[in-house]
């Protein structure tokens, strides 16, 4: 569930980015956290890592880390050992959307060439 949360996140975050801007994504480093492979989250989105450094609270003021759900919902919880994870805009192309792509085109091309040879055959009678 909170995979599909982060993913929702690239995906929705990587089209508000301007030239050369970066997604900082802060994630805990313990299990099961660890295990989420956010780098390959990302390049779902057409997003590659550019760095990871340690977590700094003091560089996002006014950032405030709170549980989830329950009856302490507003108290922060214990960060641990966590890290800055920065995204930017991957600028390269997938071979398999290029392959997808080309896919598409050859289709379209075939229909209009079958169309285009049928109304040719219908013009010569």
């Amino acid at each position: 569930m909170h995979r599909n949360l982060v993913q929702g996140f690239f995906r929705n975050a990587r089209g508000m980015l301007r030239a050369n801007g970066e997604i900082h994504v802060n994630h805990k480093n313990n299990a099961p956290f660890c295990h989420w492979n956010l780098e390959k989250l990302a390049s779902g989105s057409s997003l590659a890592l550019v760095q990871r450094v340690d977590f700094n609270k003091e560089d996002y003021p006014g950032c405030h880390n709170k549980r989830r759900d329950g009856s302490r919902c507003d108290k922060p919880f214990p960060l641990g050992e966590s890290s800055t994870f920065k995204f930017r805009v991957s600028h390269r192309t997938k071979v398999s959307e290029i392959t997808t792509s080309l896919g598409s085109m050859r289709k379209k091309i075939l229909a209009i060439s079958k169309h285009s040879n049928a109304n040719a055959a219908a013009a010569n009678f």
